[in-house]
């Protein structure tokens, strides 16, 4: 017993081996974190303006409402076209009477065989001649004016979402008032402003991610163009990202972001 208390005393009262924590350290490249301010760039976006001039009468598409290409997106007041269309119609119908009765007479005089002469021919096929030249003026003429009034609708040139619309129904606009800023925002880019500093070491295939206000989560997105030109006013490049098969929901159209390089 004795024994035992002199081994159990020892073991109290020796040193022990401390026991610590062991940290692996690998070599790895360094990487650096690069938060800014990002905003939607459409993959296209137009102003729409009219070809000819005149009033609003229709303007049936709002802000925030999506179009198909070639949708009748509005309409200016054609009422001078179709006066000029009803009055070429009824040129071109008056001509082909004519015409056919010059047809006729042609017919009628080489139906006489030798009892006509060869001038009077001559003279009813010259005049058909002339008739049918004049048939195709009128009809030209017809063609224009319905160009001219087709110039009166405007057709959405892709399909997209509208941005503005400046202009109400009732307003007289020219050919430099802009009625619809149309965007195509199926696969929009966010462009960036980064510092030169920064923007040296930034490279196209980058990954990055992008917070949307209020919404929880990021967006993965990816550098596709870094543009080599400096702005003189700001000192920065434009960066733009391209979303990895995401979309901005429509509410944070209007946003800027935080976005993560």
């Amino acid at each position: 017993m004795v024994v035992g208390l002199v081994v159990a005393g020892y073991l109290l009262v020796s040193p022990r081996e401390k026991q610590v924590s062991v940290i692996k350290v690998e070599p790895a490249p360094a990487q650096r974190v690069l938060a800014v301010n990002g905003r939607v760039r459409p993959r296209l976006q137009v102003d729409i303006r009219p070809s000819l001039g005149g009033e609003l009468v229709a303007l049936p598409i709002d802000v925030g409402d999506r179009v198909e290409a070639g949708q009748i997106i509005a309409r200016i007041d054609d009422a001078p076209e179709t006066a000029a269309i009803a009055e070429a119609e009824a040129s071109v119908e008056a001509q082909q009477a004519i015409n056919a009765q010059a047809r006729r007479d042609l017919q009628r005089f080489e139906d006489l065989g030798q009892f006509a002469t060869k001038r009077e021919v001559e003279q009813r096929r010259l005049e058909l001649v002339e008739g049918e030249r004049e048939l195709s003026r009128r009809r030209a003429a017809l063609v224009r004016a319905r160009e001219l009034r087709d110039r009166r609708v405007l057709q959405a040139p892709f399909a997209g979402i509208i941005l503005e619309r400046p202009v109400d129904p009732g307003q007289t606009v020219g050919l430099e008032s802009i009625v619809y800023r149309l965007a195509d925002l199926s696969n929009p880019e966010i462009t960036v402003e980064v510092d030169e500093v920064y923007a040296a070491e930034i490279r196209p295939g980058m990954k990055a991610l992008v917070s949307l206000p209020g919404k929880r989560g990021q967006l993965s997105a990816q550098v596709v163009h870094v543009e080599p030109r400096v702005d003189p006013a700001t000192g920065a490049r434009d960066v733009r990202l391209g979303l990895a098969g995401e979309a901005v929901p429509r509410q944070h159209l209007w946003h800027r972001f935080e976005v993560v390089i």
